[in-house]
């Protein structure tokens, strides 16, 4: 069980790697990280009703973020090179000065 969760979350947080924006990341990041501490508060069990709890954080995420007059992270521009690649440059960058 634990290795699978360990699981889930790497690939959570590669998805979340690749997303354009910060906003974006910090959005997801947020969601995630209120999730895991409503499930582990309520001790909630089971991937149905995980699932549903993740849904109802992410709506309130959302619902906050478009009452405080933010733009939604889905109406962002995207810029034209991500983050993930903008990175991924930079850390080839730092390697060739090694």
């Amino acid at each position: 069980m634990k290795k699978d969760l360990e699981l889930q979350h790497h690939q959570i947080f590669e998805e979340i790697k690749q997303l354009d924006s910060y906003t974006d990341k910090a959005t997801a990041m947020f969601t995630l990280t209120q999730t895991e501490e409503k499930l582990k508060r309520d001790n909630i069990q089971g991937k149905t009703k995980a699932n549903q709890t993740h849904h109802e954080v992410g709506k309130k995420v959302k619902d906050t973020i478009k009452e405080l007059g933010e733009t939604m992270p889905e109406d962002l521009p995207t810029p034209k090179t991500s983050v993930s690649k903008i990175e991924k440059s930079y850390k080839s960058l730092e390697d060739k000065k090694s």
